[in-house]
């Protein structure tokens, strides 16, 4: 099961747009099938349908979008995220939240404020996980069908030893 919406981030898109432009990242579609930016078109999601052995968190690529010329308030960003993290809790009382940077972004600030979230959620369920950095090819930065093979054999290690698979 996928939660996602492309070009979204945890307080901005991409072009650093954010709730206040009426444009929801994942704070917002967190509890949404079909996320859109125009609340007629939006479906919920019934969390009591599925409960996941576990959530990948990966996000922070898109806010890092603009952060040289526009950067994160770093605080903010982590208090936003931790408040994520305790919104799924009660959505997911008993799955294991592994948190990544994802394949795209390598800035190694990305991964401190995720350590950093993580530590400041307080939750023994909660996880770090590092991710290996895959360029997409020339044309494009996102990880090609290839990489997102490896991103796969990466991952499907980790997620056994978390589950106990």
């Amino acid at each position: 099961q996928l939660a996602c919406y492309g070009g979204r981030g945890l307080v901005r898109d991409y072009r650093g747009l954010s709730i206040a432009d009426n444009v929801v990242n994942a704070p917002q579609f967190l509890t949404l099938s079909v996320p859109s930016d125009a609340p007629e078109d939006r479906v919920a999601w019934d969390s009591s349908r599925f409960q996941p052995d576990a959530i990948v968190f990966s996000i922070g690529t898109n806010d890092f979008n603009l952060q040289k010329t526009k950067p994160l308030d770093e605080s903010q960003w982590i208090e936003a995220y931790v408040g994520l993290l305790h919104s799924a809790r009660v959505l997911y009382p008993k799955a294991k939240f592994l948190v990544t940077e994802g394949a795209i972004v390598t800035d190694p600030l990305l991964r401190s404020m995720l350590q950093r979230a993580v530590a400041q959620s307080a939750d023994p369920l909660v996880s770090y996980v590092p991710s290996q950095h895959y360029p997409g090819n020339g044309c494009d930065v996102h990880p090609t069908a290839a990489q997102h093979f490896q991103m796969t054999d990466d991952f499907e290690p980790i997620l056994r030893a978390n589950l106990g698979w």
